[in-house]
């Protein structure tokens, strides 16, 4: 949608294709029983990038919803006992820290000034000139942080002994999904978001912004065509002519794939694919994660809107190669209960609930596997509030590996996607163009945050910048 509204905006004539009933990708509702849950993203950070989006199309995210800011951020148990939650302000944040260990008020003032340095690059180079070209964003410290080894996870690990700053720290590797050996920066920069500028909650829910961008492309004329999932490419030569869906042919000048990368590869046919299938299997996936939705007929005790659940000995780093036992049990649990900030999410009286449990790289999709996490978020959620909870469920639903690939395509299962497979960052990126059809575009690329609704709007314009410039030299 993103790349839609900055193509159009450029002068051409756009046209979306969506798979699903409804647009928006992943940022989807699910309603039942009077529950409403956002189906893809719940964290809603990095606000000055949502606003420069609106900026260029002479809005700003106001004129679409209303943005609070939650305090504190979010809660983190340890276990099932202890919880200690991250204050907005920064000095509250410091003391906190130097409750946690001795001098860590001091590491973690160095902590935010190294973050804040990433984050200011990241505001003056890449926010002011978003250009796919990764070359231009390889700073002398990024490569002294590469060279050195001083990757994010080691430096957190050599400068804070407390296991509560290192989960404060770590946690977002596995909901970024980047393997950290090869992306210092962005985990950084969110960090430094996240405890500085704070988490935000759009009022009525993620899905106010997707209501935004469509508002957006109506006004750009920009037509979203729903349940029309692409079969197929016509090739002519070393081009593409048009799209083929259930309805019939759409033929255009440029094409832009946001489906998984792996997916639209298969389309395409052995001939025209950046990577043979050999490449794929060749590359080790990672953590996934499992989502239950979740309404219950009372208010849970003891939960913000967000909350971390840590298992006791978690470990924060990805591994490439997990060895899966059944009673795989250390797992990292997040907790979004928007009723808590948005009474309309749930009947009076009752709340809601989205848990994203992350699970191993390479488990089946089975009913067994699914009740066996089910049985331990229950367990550890009936521990921290108190409460008998397992006959209050009113609404129960589940997603994972299986529904990934079915509603997203998505390569194994993943729910971050192909890419992340083949260590999409940087150096690794792959191609944002398909080397033998000259008109075709992978809009599904790594994005400089890591996933996230505000890294695609990012993605979206420096695809659409590509675009423009590839179009104008080839028609001088």
């Amino acid at each position: 949608m993103s790349l839609a509204a900055h193509l159009a905006d450029k002068g051409f004539e756009v046209e979306v294709y969506e798979k699903n009933e409804s647009p928006g990708g992943k940022v989807r509702l699910y309603i039942n029983d009077g529950f409403t849950f956002d189906l893809g993203a719940t964290v809603y950070f990095f606000p000055e990038i949502f606003d420069r989006f609106f900026n260029k199309f002479n809005h700003s995210a106001s004129d679409f919803y209303t943005l609070k800011k939650l305090n504190p951020t979010y809660r983190i148990f340890i276990g099932s006992e202890n919880y200690f939650d991250i204050p907005v302000n920064k000095q509250e944040l410091l003391q906190l820290s130097e409750s946690f260990e001795k001098g860590g008020a001091d590491e973690m003032k160095r902590y935010l000034n190294h973050a804040e340095n990433s984050y200011n690059y990241f505001r003056d180079e890449i926010l002011t000139n978003p250009v796919l070209d990764y070359k231009k964003h390889v700073k002398r410290s990024w490569l002294h942080a590469f060279i050195s080894r001083k990757k994010h996870q080691k430096y957190v690990r050599n400068h804070f002994k407390s296991y509560q700053l290192n989960a404060l720290l770590l946690f977002p590797l596995p909901f970024l999904g980047a393997v950290p050996d090869f992306s210092p920066d962005h985990t950084m920069i969110a960090n430094y978001a996240l405890l500085t500028n704070g988490i935000f909650y759009p009022e009525g829910g993620m899905h106010r912004v997707e209501e935004a961008l469509s508002a957006v492309l109506r006004e750009m004329k920009v037509p979203v065509h729903l349940s029309s999932e692409v079969k197929s490419f016509d090739i002519i030569g070393e081009s593409v002519s048009g799209i083929l869906t259930h309805q019939k042919n759409f033929h255009a000048d440029l094409f832009a794939s946001a489906m998984d990368y792996h997916h639209t590869e298969q389309l395409l046919g052995k001939g025209y694919r950046n990577y043979h299938n050999a490449v794929w299997k060749s590359r080790s996936i990672i953590p996934s994660v499992l989502i239950f939705y979740i309404g219950f007929g009372k208010k849970l005790r003891n939960l913000l809107h967000y909350n971390l659940i840590i298992s006791d000995g978690f470990d924060f780093v990805p591994k490439e190669s997990v060895k899966i036992k059944s009673d795989h049990s250390t797992c990292l649990i997040l907790l979004t209960c928007s009723s808590k900030s948005d009474p309309d999410k749930a009947p009076e009286g009752m709340d809601n609930l989205i848990a994203r449990i992350t699970i191993p790289p390479g488990l089946e999709d089975t009913g067994k596997m699914r009740e066996h996490y089910f049985t331990i978020l229950m367990d550890r959620l009936e521990k921290i509030t108190g409460q008998r909870l397992r006959k209050e469920m009113v609404v129960k639903k589940s997603f994972a590996l299986n529904d990934f690939e079915k509603d997203y395509y998505s390569y194994r299962g993943q729910i971050l996607g192909a890419l992340n497979s083949i260590r999409a960052s940087m150096f690794w990126s792959p191609r944002v163009r398909n080397k033998h059809l000259s008109n075709l575009y992978y809009a599904e690329l790594p994005n400089i945050l890591g996933p996230g609704m505000a890294s695609s709007l990012l993605t979206g314009e420096m695809i659409a910048q590509c675009m423009t410039q590839d179009y104008y030299k080839k028609n001088k």
